[in-house]
């Protein structure tokens, strides 16, 4: 999904990153599974986040030099990645 202001510039990008195929008690456990390693494969890749939150929609965000932000959410269900460009990030 992109999400666009006024102007018509893009302002976020939103990927549904990962969904279980059934909604079970272990399928829960797949999804924190998976946000824990996307987490260890984003420090790795863009280094350490300047923002995290351990709540119960947990979230890990880095900024990339051309000042756009990657911010990774894990939900109840799914994990979530946007990208908020140099024209989002004021809503960030």
């Amino acid at each position: 999904m992109c999400t666009k202001d006024e102007g018509m510039n893009a302002s976020v990008f939103s990927i549904p990153f990962f969904r279980p195929e059934r909604e079970g008690f272990e399928e829960f456990g797949l999804v924190n599974d998976a946000f824990v390693a996307y987490v260890a494969a984003g420090i790795e890749a863009w280094g350490k986040p300047f923002d995290i939150v351990i709540d119960r929609y947990a979230h890990v965000a880095w900024k990339y030099p051309q000042n756009v932000i990657a911010d990774l959410i894990r939900y109840e269900r799914f994990v979530h990645l946007r990208f908020y460009t140099p024209q989002g990030i004021r809503v960030y």
